[in-house]
């Protein structure tokens, strides 16, 4: 039943019909027909759809939105104490999931390449990583005699441990699944980052739109995964780690995101 003096946001972290996902449950047409009429339903009834990035709200106002609107993730500047590295090493640190899907393989042999023709890379390079991280991936690095000795495993470590290794890493490493969701997709991650004052060097699909914000920020580097010899731009990032300037990433903060979503509950 419908009460008319109700407002209603419809709130989409992840798309619905058109996630990639969908695809493994092997949904029969008329399945896939309820799951479309069911989203635009939602889409046309609600007074504001609210959805994580600019892809995904094109594609919900393709799909029937009335009114949409972007409130992406954001990070918490409270949790986030910046103190300067206590470490000589270039450490390239994936703290969280890594699987055999989001593996960066140019990126391996690049660093094997580098490590061997380059002595003062070889002796500073480490890649870090915490949590579960995928046997295939550890066996394509470790592949590379040269890489064998930089990989350091810190199994799982709490939020809080986190954020200090975010201090003693020299760039931050993001992987984005190589898929349309890719496209349009914002790893919470990524506002950790910002918060952390590090460089990014993010590997997707291209045209993403996280290729597009670390170019606006001006906080990294994007490539795609079939971008085969990373040398030059790895060790430009080897000489100059603080190359980059972070520009507007204060907007990133849940502080002024609540004030977004404030304003916009105030004008419906």
């Amino acid at each position: 039943k419908e009460i008319p003096s109700l407002k209603w946001i419809a709130d989409f972290r992840d798309p619905w019909s058109e996630l990639d996902l969908l695809d493994e449950f092997h949904l029969s047409n008329s399945s896939r027909k309820k799951h479309k009429d069911l989203e635009k339903e939602v889409l046309q009834t609600a007074d504001v759809t609210l959805t994580v990035s600019e892809t995904w709200v094109e594609d919900l106002k393709r799909l029937g939105g009335t009114r949409v609107e972007l409130i992406t993730n954001g990070y918490d500047a409270a949790d986030f104490e910046l103190k300067p590295k206590t470490n000589d090493k270039f450490i390239i640190g994936h703290y969280g999931l890594l699987n055999h899907l989001r593996n960066p393989k140019n990126l391996w042999k690049s660093l094997a390449n580098l490590s061997e023709e380059n002595e003062k890379f070889n002796s500073k390079l480490e890649i870090h990583f915490s949590g579960n991280i995928d046997a295939e991936v550890i066996a394509e690095i470790e592949f590379y005699p040269y890489l064998k000795t930089k990989v350091k495993q810190l199994g799982y470590l709490s939020h809080s441990e986190v954020l200090t290794e975010y201090n003693e890493a020299s760039v931050l490493l993001l992987l984005l699944f190589n898929s349309k969701s890719g496209v349009g997709n914002y790893p919470g991650k990524i506002f950790e980052y910002f918060a952390a004052k590090k460089p990014i060097l993010a590997f997707g699909p291209k045209e993403s739109d996280i290729e597009k914000l670390i170019e606006k920020t001006k906080t990294g580097m994007y490539f795609s995964y079939d971008k085969v010899n990373l040398k030059d731009d790895i060790l430009d990032l080897f000489k100059h780690e603080n190359q980059f300037n972070f520009e507007n990433t204060e907007s990133f903060s849940r502080e002024k995101l609540t004030k977004d979503l404030s304003d916009l509950l105030n004008n419906i």
